[in-house]
């Protein structure tokens, strides 16, 4: 969900009754997680997550190992006074079972 549809979205998936008065049948049925990162304001993707087959698959091969450049005989750190941090991992990402998701542009046909 982008930030732009945030309250929409809460809303939906918390609200007890929609704006016509009838109950809400999605209430609970989502969580809403917002992703700064969706290439514009409209579109949407909606994963089911709650099954043994996921919509996608993350291998992890390397678990992340935080290393940092802090000693006093490195030279960036003695010349510049940089200190560099980051993490090192491996892994893979791939599609499993697509039918579990579902995704929108939000702009129609």
């Amino acid at each position: 969900m982008p930030p732009a549809l945030e309250d929409i979205a809460k809303a939906l998936v918390t609200a007890e009754r929609l704006e016509d008065g009838k109950p809400n049948l999605y209430k609970g049925s989502a969580e809403v997680l917002v992703i700064q990162d969706l290439k514009t304001d409209t579109e949407w993707y909606l994963l089911d997550t709650t099954k043994v087959l996921k919509p996608l698959i993350f291998q992890e091969r390397e678990s992340p190992d935080f290393v940092s450049q802090t000693n006093m005989d490195s030279d960036d750190v003695f010349m510049r006074a940089e200190y560099k941090y980051g993490v090192e991992s491996r892994g893979a990402a791939a599609f499993g079972y697509w039918q579990m998701a579902y995704g929108s542009t939000g702009k129609g046909n």
